[in-house]
């Protein structure tokens, strides 16, 4: 929890950088990286991202699947494989629709 501290608004400064670099010059980080700088230099900005996120979303499943086995009984690797899967089923399956609340655009 003490990390927090100090992740909580580091994650918040990229979040803010990456918008302003998107609201100016409408393009992503990596577009930005890779129009100002060597391209090794972008594709090992991507592969650092891919790993962190890959070690992550490995991380949340484990937990997914501990938190289950404290409610039920079993093996928690199963938790884990069907957690990964049920995810990966609803990120597929359910459509993603722009609400109008937060919706931009003038009706």
């Amino acid at each position: 929890m003490w990390t927090l501290l100090i992740t909580d608004p580091l994650m918040g400064a990229i979040q803010l950088v990456s918008a302003g670099m998107g609201r100016v010059t409408g393009k992503g980080p990596a577009s930005n990286l890779r129009r100002h700088y060597q391209p090794w230099l972008l594709y090992l900005a991507v592969a650092l991202l891919l790993i962190a996120n890959t070690i992550n979303i490995a991380a949340d499943l484990a937990a997914m699947g501990a938190a289950t086995r404290l409610v039920v009984t079993g093996p928690p690797e199963l938790y884990v494989i069907a957690s990964g899967m049920a995810s990966l089923l609803l990120q597929v399956s359910v459509p993603y629709e722009r609400s109008r609340l937060f919706s931009t655009e003038v009706v």
